[in-house]
Order: C-alpha cells, then sequence, then structure tokens
C-alpha cells in the first residue's frame, strides 16, 4: 500500500513475523508498515487489516492505494475498505470478470513511475 509522500506498507494474510521475515529474503524490507492478520484481527478482504495498514502510515484511506493480485481478498477487500486500488494482472487473468475495474500491469514500476 501507498499512503501521501511515498510511504510504503505491506498487508498479508500471512502472520506478521512471517511476513516481515519473507520480505527481508526477498531484499524488500523497506516498507514502513507490515501488517499481518494475526496483527490486525482479522484477514483480508476484511477491511480491518486495510484500515491497520492506514493507520500505521499515518493516512487516510481514500489518499491510500492498494495494489495486489486477489480480486476478492485484495482488489474488492481494498475497495470496501474505502481505499484506492488496482488489481496486479501480470498474466491477464481477470480480465474477463464482468463488473470488475480491473487494471492489467505488467510490472509495479507502471504505477511507481
Amino acid at each position: 500500500m501507498l499512503g501521501p509522500a511515498g510511504v510504503s506498507g505491506a498487508v498479508s494474510n500471512n502472520v506478521e513475523s512471517y511476513q516481515r521475515d519473507k520480505l527481508q529474503a526477498a531484499g524488500l524490507a523497506g516498507f514502513q508498515c507490515v501488517i499481518g492478520s494475526d496483527s490486525a484481527g482479522a484477514p483480508k478482504p476484511h477491511s480491518a487489516p486495510f484500515l491497520a495498514g492506514c493507520a500505521a502510515l499515518k493516512s487516510l484511506p481514500a489518499h491510500t492505494l492498494y495494489i495486489g493480485d486477489n480480486p476478492i481478498n485484495d482488489y474488492q477487500g481494498a475497495m470496501d475498505a474505502g481505499l484506492q486500488s488496482v488489481l496486479l494482472d501480470r498474466a491477464s487473468f481477470h480480465k474477463n470478470f464482468p463488473g470488475w475495474r480491473v487494471k492489467a500491469l505488467g510490472s509495479l514500476r507502471t504505477v511507481l513511475s
């Protein structure tokens, strides 16, 4: 998730400690916050993890962008929590969902540049 002034966080359905270790191992430890289903009290698509991430980033949901690759847990969950949302659809798996506002991205660089 991206908040104002480029602050970033990760929201996961994994437990927070596991996700922190996973991000560290992948060389992606630079997030200002990491929210797990355990620390949020509920898994995605519930609004709790998204709102916990916004609180940790000190960002209003409407001013926060969430990028995820699952149409229900990520995209719709973030939208329902009041965040702006982009579905990362690298392989165009979800382009035929009727009614979904799906944005196909080849890379996160497209959003960040």
